[in-house]
């Protein structure tokens, strides 16, 4: 990957943002380029080429891999600072896909009322056919009966007699209980800096978006389910392939919240409102 692009500077001499996907079809073919954001067309053509040189000797055919990546370059050094390389159309979340089972008839039995809100989130698989499946407990908060209840209940699933059921392949599900009269959390609404500020570590993040390139200002779905696994974040109204790399990136940051908190909002979902800005930590 180069570190500099000779190309005509602008009037202005302001950075430039390009935003490209690559399509990696085969280990040692060259990636289809397609630009998301040209920030300046000479400098794209440019790094278009050298973009075309890259490979991806780990992909097995016929497998397919796509990628989203931001370059920044300088126009009056030519300096060219790439961004990290982020996975495109692949999901974001955990396992989740339908699964064809079979439930036990009446639904969950609870052996007692939880006192507190309890959720549980499970991942399972059926590794045979008339067997019971595997099932693993990701994450609960609240009563530990509770999330023994909704294991006994998912133990006792059974795949789809027609052959339908996907051997071996994981799949989620949650369960969740509360108690009379207790109140779901309202969803919280942050404006990007405020939501920033509350990140772990926020002192040590380094990032550069240009949220402007990105229809902005928008709004992000981000469900929370930290601590067990990375947040998952989705646009609230029409999608925008220029959000995907600052999405991706979104998801990697874990709030710091009180544990109570934390509890409360697992698998609940925040709102973050993005305004129109070049958001740059360093």
């Amino acid at each position: 990957m180069p570190t500099a692009l000779n190309a005509a500077a602008p009037a202005d001499g302001e950075p430039r943002l390009l935003r490209a996907r690559l399509v990696f079809t085969a280990a040692d073919a060259p990636p289809t380029v397609t630009w998301l954001w040209k920030g300046d067309d000479a400098a794209a053509d440019l790094l278009a080429s050298a973009l075309r040189e890259s490979r991806m000797p780990c992909l097995e055919s016929p497998a397919r891999q796509a990628v989203v990546q931001e370059f920044w370059w300088a126009p009056g050094t030519g300096t060219l600072e790439a961004g990290e390389a982020w996975p495109w159309g692949t999901k974001r979340q955990a396992p989740g896909e339908p699964l064809c089972h079979v439930k036990p008839a009446g639904g969950l039995p609870v052996s007692q009322q939880p006192p507190a809100p309890s959720k549980v989130l499970f991942k399972f698989r059926f590794l045979q056919a008339g067997e019971p499946p595997e099932v693993e407990i990701e994450h609960r908060t609240g009563a530990a009966i509770f999330a023994m209840d909704a294991r006994r209940y998912v133990r006792r699933y059974q795949a789809c007699p027609d052959g339908r059921t996907k051997l071996g392949t994981w799949h989620e599900q949650i369960f969740e209980a509360a108690p009379p009269g207790a109140v779901r959390p309202q969803p919280k609404v942050f404006e990007l800096d405020e939501f920033l500020g509350r990140v772990k570590g926020a002192h040590t993040l380094r990032i550069r978006f240009d949220t402007r390139t990105m229809n902005c200002p928008f709004q992000v779905d981000l469900q929370m389910y930290q601590p067990a696994r990375n947040n998952q974040a989705s646009e609230s109204g029409a999608r925008d392939a220029n959000r995907h790399a600052f999405l991706s990136w979104l998801e990697r940051l874990t709030l710091d919240l009180p544990p109570a908190e934390e509890a409360a909002l697992f698998y609940e979902t925040v709102k973050v409102n993005v305004p129109c800005q070049v958001l740059e930590l360093k």
